[in-house]
């Protein structure tokens, strides 16, 4: 169903397409980067060319429009829970071992280290990763939005880029193919999610000992 829904929309709007259904899939987990970007990269890339111009024109019709849409719909999900995270963790929090002085102490934690930005870079990368899920834990714990935008966009248009072409090289297997890939995502995207937990525990658990 999804194919079905995604091919034609793909085809008849293009970039415009690709920005819109890349916001969409940043806010509603089910829909499938994977499918999505490869889709792009089938109907939206030249047959044949020179190296230089698929490259082109990856980056201009599946990349860039791909990094803007999931940048502006982690916006949405980061403000949604920037501002009603607070209440979640007061009522829920209690349950897991973490208060909102806890999430106000890791704030300083993400500003002094960098060694967060790498694995939110890395999380934004990963075709596999849930990335609403990156959303909810970034807007929750507050982390620094300007980063968190600039990390969102630079990965986002890697992941598309990539698989994008992996679209085009593949042909009109794509769908074959991310079928396939999408099914051992989800292993992979629980297992994400797992470190994505373990990460943003271990934030506030350090600053709870500082």
């Amino acid at each position: 169903n999804l194919i079905s829904a995604i091919e034609p929309f793909v085809h008849a709007y293009g970039m415009v397409g690709v920005f819109a259904i890349a916001f969409i899939e940043e806010i509603f987990a089910p829909i499938p980067s994977i499918l999505s970007f490869m889709a792009a990269g089938f109907f939206l890339l030249p047959e044949t060319g020179s190296a230089s111009t698929i490259l082109w024109e990856a980056f201009l019709k599946v990349a860039l429009p791909a990094g803007l849409g999931l940048t502006a719909g982690a916006f949405f999900v980061y403000a949604a829970f920037y501002f009603g995270g607070e209440p979640l963790i007061h009522r829920w929090g209690k349950y897991v071992g973490i208060s909102w002085a806890d999430v106000k102490r890791a704030e300083t934690r993400f500003i002094r280290g960098h060694a967060d930005e790498w694995i939110l870079f890395g999380l934004r990368v990963v075709p596999f990763v849930p990335n609403v899920a990156i959303s909810v834990v970034c807007g929750t714990l507050r982390y620094p939005l300007k980063t968190y935008l600039a990390l969102t966009f630079i990965g986002g248009m890697i992941r598309a880029f990539f698989v994008g072409l992996v679209g085009w090289s593949v042909g009109a297997a794509y769908a074959t193919y991310a079928d396939e890939l999408n099914k051992m995502g989800y292993l992979i995207g629980l297992s994400v999610l797992f470190i994505l937990a373990v990460w943003g525990g271990y934030i506030i658990k350090k600053r709870r000992s500082i």
